[in-house]
Parts: C-alpha cells; sequence; structure tokens
C-alpha cells in the first residue's frame, strides 16, 4: 500500500463497508486526502494530483464541492488531458449537473484517440 494512492480508498470502500468499518474507511480516506492536499500546497499546478484528489473524492462522494474546484483546475492546465475531463464529468454528474456533465464526457470522447 502507497500513500497517497487514489486506489487505496476506492478499492477498499466495499471491504470497509461489508466489514461494518465506516471508521476504517473514514480515516484512510482523510489520511490520503490530507496527503493530496499537502503535495497540492506544494505543487499547486500539478494537474495529475488535481485530477487524482478530485477523482478519489467523486467515486468516494465526498468533498464534491472541492472536487469540481480540482477537476476543473486539471482541465485548465492540461486541456487536452482525456481523463481529466472524465473526472470533470462525473463530479457534475454526482452533483446533479447534467448537463455540464455531459458535456465534460463529450469533451472526452473527443479526446479519446485510442479508443474512439
Amino acid at each position: 500500500m502507497r500513500p497517497g494512492n487514489v486506489d487505496h480508498v476506492l478499492d477498499f470502500v466495499g471491504l470497509f463497508d461489508q466489514a461494518g468499518a465506516p471508521q476504517e474507511l473514514d480515516a484512510s480516506y482523510e489520511r490520503i486526502r490530507g496527503l493530496y492536499l499537502e503535495v497540492l500546497e506544494r505543487f499547486p499546478r500539478s494537474a495529475m494530483h488535481c485530477n487524482n484528489l478530485a477523482w478519489m473524492n467523486a467515486r468516494s462522494n465526498r468533498n464534491l464541492a472541492e472536487a469540481v474546484e480540482l477537476a476543473k483546475r486539471a482541465t485548465t492546465l492540461r486541456p487536452d488531458e482525456d481523463n481529466y475531463w472524465v473526472t470533470l464529468g462525473e463530479v457534475l454528474f454526482r452533483l446533479g449537473r447534467r448537463a455540464e456533465a455531459i458535456a465534460a464526457a463529450e469533451r472526452a470522447v473527443a479526446l479519446t484517440h485510442t479508443y474512439p
């Protein structure tokens, strides 16, 4: 397990839920979120770290206001990165902003040359 690995939280959500261990999930989420915030304080123009924290927030349905700002920052810093538009679409969808989510998803598809 690597500290700051977004997948750590996402992979264990189901296991923590099944085990009836929400405190462990919360602690794991907050620890990794804190590590990402520390990195972003040092490297605020890291589109990858903005995107990763936004994705973790979206997929765990937490801190969505923070997630949308981070996802927007990632797409501003790297407008040609399709995965960042996917993240923005996911966050917007979870916020109920469906039309904006669809527009972000369409942008991601337009940028995806590998899997049209």
